[in-house]
C-alpha cells in the first residue's frame, strides 16, 4: 500500500507536467495561457503536498493539508467535466478521489493510534 500512495503522488504530478507542455511555446502572453499554465502548477503543487504527506505520516498538518488540497482539487476536476468531457479530465478525478481517500484513511489512523 505504500508503494501505491508514492505512485499516485507521482502520477498527479506527472498529470500536471503534461498539463503544462501543452501551455507552451507561448506565442502570446494572454490570460488563458496564464490560467492554463496556473491550473498546471497547481497540479503539480497538490501532487507535492501528497508526497510530502507520505514521506511525513507523522505530521497532522502534512496530512490535513493533504485532505483539504485533495477535496479541492478533486471538486475542480468534477466541475471540470462541465466543461469538457475527455480522458484527462476522468484521470484527475479518479487520481484525486483515490488521494482524497487514502488521505482520509491516514487522519481516521493517526487519530486511532
Amino acid at each position: 500500500m505504500k508503494t501505491v500512495k508514492k505512485i499516485i503522488p507521482a502520477l498527479i504530478m506527472l498529470l500536471g507536467l503534461i498539463h503544462l507542455s501543452f501551455a507552451f511555446p507561448l506565442h502570446d502572453l494572454e490570460i488563458d495561457s496564464l490560467l492554463f499554465i496556473g491550473a498546471g502548477l497547481a497540479i503539480v503543487f497538490a501532487g507535492a503536498i501528497n508526497l510530502f504527506a507520505v514521506m511525513n505520516p507523522q505530521s497532522m498538518v502534512i496530512k490535513v493539508s493533504s485532505l483539504i488540497c485533495n477535496a479541492i482539487m478533486f471538486s475542480l476536476f468534477v466541475i471540470g467535466t462541465s466543461i469538457l468531457i475527455v480522458p484527462v479530465v476522468f484521470a484527475g478525478i479518479i487520481l484525486f478521489l483515490v488521494s482524497t481517500l487514502f488521505a482520509i484513511s491516514d487522519l481516521s489512523t493517526s487519530k486511532a493510534a
